[in-house]
């Protein structure tokens, strides 16, 4: 009898293991790691940045102010420049063939400033014929295109410039009798955006601006052709 039951056992266990071996395995599935996103420079943004400037202008002087065609004339060089400090903001939008279209604008602080002297055309020999002009800030307001290398962004840029410009011909360095005015123009560039995080970007800027003729209400002359080349460096936060 023990005989028979241990022999029943044994085949019971023998079964059982062979029908274990029949199921199907069951295996974990496998992790899949992420796929990285593509870096894109779509969303708005803002910074700040700063830089020298350098420029000239064209002073004509209108001889003792009266109207009298008979007053000789005059027009006298001056050269400017100086540095400038300010911030910027824009929106960027990437197309899938990295094509970027975007919208900026900035305001700069600026020390440039220029003077010039000359001959108003009277017969003394003082100095009436000077003249000095100070940018004091600038603005504009520019669209831009450019294509991006991943985070590398080349780009051009150009649109409307606005400044506050003191300019006198007073003959003598009192900013008092300077007369200030706000003066309207265009600016072109070209630069380049680095992203070194997915947030932070430096940028390198070269832009050349020109501004409106300027009056000058003490009748002893007035500037045009004020014109500007700037180089900016800046740091940006991509939102």
């Amino acid at each position: 009898m023990k005989k028979l039951l241990l022999s029943t056992a044994a085949l019971a266990l023998l079964g059982g293991a062979a029908a274990a071996a029949d199921l199907p395995a069951f295996e974990p599935a496998p992790v899949i790691a992420p796929v990285p996103q593509a870096f894109t420079w779509t969303g708005p943004y803002a910074g700040l940045a700063a830089g020298y400037a350098w420029g000239q202008g064209e002073v004509n002087f209108f001889g003792d102010g009266d109207d009298d065609d008979d007053d000789d004339e005059g027009d006298e060089d001056f050269d400017a420049d100086g540095w400038l400090v300010g911030g910027f903001v824009g929106y960027n939008y990437q197309f899938p063939s990295a094509l970027v279209l975007g919208i900026e604008a900035d305001l700069d602080w600026t020390g440039i400033d220029g003077d010039g002297d000359g001959d108003n055309g009277d017969d003394d020999d003082d100095d009436d014929g000077d003249f000095n002009a100070d940018l004091d800030w600038q603005g504009s307001l520019r669209a831009r295109v450019g294509y991006g290398f991943d985070r590398a962004l080349l780009y051009a840029t150009g649109g409307f410039a606005l400044a506050g410009i003191d300019a006198g011909g007073n003959g003598d360095d009192d900013d008092d009798d300077d007369d200030g005015d706000t003066e309207w123009g265009w600016t072109l560039g070209a630069g380049v955006d680095f992203a070194v995080t997915d947030n932070v970007f430096v940028r390198g800027e070269y832009r050349y601006t020109n501004f409106s003729d300027m009056d000058n209400d003490d009748e002893s002359g007035e500037a045009q052709d004020f014109d500007t080349h700037a180089v900016r460096l800046g740091v940006g936060v991509l939102f």
